[in-house]
């Protein structure tokens, strides 16, 4: 009888850490969801921002269509950024409740509650200052461009001085400004979570992103993008680790799937994640199998990320349809090249990730053959 009990207790204690292990699976493909959308996203707000209804460029002078184009900007970074830190309960909209609203162009939505702000790009921090400072903005947050935040605060504030002796009411709101004056959108609560910084001109600004957007046809990809998912990857690792220990058994599952991917056959993300069924969860018991599972969704994920990359420079060279069906037939198969020539960014991911000192370590672990 003791004996079936420990049977009993064993298969109940490896049911549980198999279920832990699916769960955080599942929440893990869900956090990554969400970070996937939210760039998709991004993309597609700001190509919006610039286009009619009927699918047409508008006609608006590029001041008017950068400033479009920077509210979109702060709401789809702010999204992204929020994702990255798997915070999927802050999220910024354009959508305020009324259309063309006269106070705000952007609404920031947290468990604690809800507030707005309005967007101004103008050409210099004085015309700024002034277009964000009539008394109806006093209620809400106001953005402008990085590259204007001191000008704007300056010129608010003497502005307010001017206006103190016979007009209070109007130095009231100017200062208003000066103090309000920022670069971001902000979840204002203790997560921390900002949109990044637009400048008005330069590279990387709001006019950078409305003229790329009318070349290509399509919105620009966030920025930043390498710097989340370096970020999101590392969250999602701390996540897994807190339920138990990092074992070289974690490591060697992995190293077997990254073999696996690197192969130059053809490659799906279905099929990453049935070896990952074969391996990780053969070769692991009780709580590494979340972090051996975080991995290998992170190591799909490098995998679509090299494919879209694959893709993108088929598309850039191809010069007619012949060039450009051989260029995805042949996908499938450079996959695991892709990821090959990335070896060394996948290694300092991890190591950082896992807060390992030795990446020579990670290297052996992970089964990689240096060329």
């Amino acid at each position: 009888m003791p004996i079936k009990e420990n049977d009993d207790s064993k298969h109940k204690s490896e049911s549980v850490d198999f279920g832990f292990s699916v769960a955080i699976g599942g929440f893990n493909q869900l956090q990554g969801d969400a970070l996937n959308s939210a760039l998709a996203s991004y993309k597609t707000r700001i190509i919006d921002s610039i286009t009619t209804k009927s699918g047409d460029l508008t006609r608006q002078s590029i001041d008017i269509q950068q400033g479009l184009a920077a509210e979109a900007h702060h709401v789809g970074s702010f999204n992204i950024e929020a994702a990255a830190k798997g915070q999927l309960n802050h999220t910024a909209t354009l959508d305020v409740g009324r259309v063309n609203d006269p106070v705000a162009d952007i609404r920031v939505h947290t468990p604690d509650g809800s507030h707005d702000y309005q967007v101004k790009f103008y050409k210099d921090g004085d015309s700024t200052a002034g277009a964000l400072s009539p008394k109806k903005y006093d209620t809400v947050g106001k953005v402008v461009p990085s590259d204007q935040v001191e000008g704007v605060k300056k010129a608010a504030s003497r502005r307010a001085d001017k206006a103190e002796g016979n007009r209070p009411e109007v130095a009231e709101s100017y200062k208003d400004t000066a103090a309000k004056a920022t670069d971001k959108i902000s979840s204002n609560d203790g997560k921390n979570i900002q949109s990044t910084s637009l400048e008005r001109k330069g590279q990387g600004s709001a006019e950078e992103l409305t003229k790329e957007a009318k070349k290509n046809g399509e919105g620009p990809n966030y920025r930043d993008t390498a710097r989340v998912r370096a970020e999101f990857n590392s969250m999602q690792y701390r996540n897994a680790a807190q339920s138990g220990a990092l074992t070289g058994a974690s490591f060697a599952a992995v190293g077997e799937l990254y073999s696996f991917m690197t192969s130059n056959e053809p490659m799906t993300k279905e099929r990453c994640m049935e070896a990952a069924q074969d391996i990780v969860f053969s070769a692991l018991k009780g709580s590494a199998r979340a972090v051996a599972v975080t991995s290998v969704q992170h190591l799909g994920q490098l995998m679509a990320d090299a494919a879209a990359e694959a893709a993108a420079k088929t598309a850039a060279k191809a010069a007619g349809g012949a060039a450009a069906k051989a260029g995805a037939s042949s996908l499938g198969g450079t996959i695991g090249q892709q990821l090959t020539k990335g070896r060394s960014r996948l290694i300092r991911s991890v190591t950082l990730n896992l807060g390992l000192n030795n990446p020579a370590g990670v290297e052996t672990l992970l089964k990689v053959t240096v060329n």
